[in-house]
């Protein structure tokens, strides 16, 4: 289980991270909305721990989970990153909603996003927040 900072000196506050989607079309494009702790898990992550994110993820051999602010691109790493599924678009919250699910826009670049998009989704909050608990709380 693997967390390290992707290599980039960007800040993810600044500007949008589009630059990690890849250049080919998506085989489908779909709204999705993911549960609020998910979501929560990731925005923590990010601003503790420095954006882009990458997360191996495990039971998925080569599979990882790049995080930034406005994207969420999941790639085979074994296949040179080609991208298997990106989360975008997510709906900017209130922070009196932040229980709230987060409507978003899914892209799916290879047949098997389908069946490992909620494994992946279940695997990266699982990590993230062992990761934060190792971390431990920021006042």
């Amino acid at each position: 289980m693997a967390i390290r900072a992707a290599a980039s000196r960007r800040d993810p506050w600044d500007g949008d991270m589009s630059s990690l989607l890849p250049d080919l079309a998506p085989i489908r494009t779909l709204p999705k909305t993911l549960d609020a702790r998910c979501y929560n898990r990731a925005r923590l992550a990010l601003l503790r721990l420095g954006a882009p994110l990458r997360v191996e993820l495990p039971g998925l051999r080569g599979l990882e989970v790049i995080l930034a602010r406005d994207c969420w691109l999941c790639v085979d790493s074994d296949v040179d990153g080609r991208p298997i599924l990106a989360w975008t678009d997510f709906q900017s919250r209130d922070p009196d909603t932040l229980h709230s699910p987060v409507s978003c826009v899914v892209h799916l670049y290879d047949h098997r996003a389908g069946l490992v998009m909620g494994f992946a989704l279940e695997a990266l909050e699982d990590i993230l927040e062992r990761r934060l608990a190792w971390c431990g709380p920021h006042l």
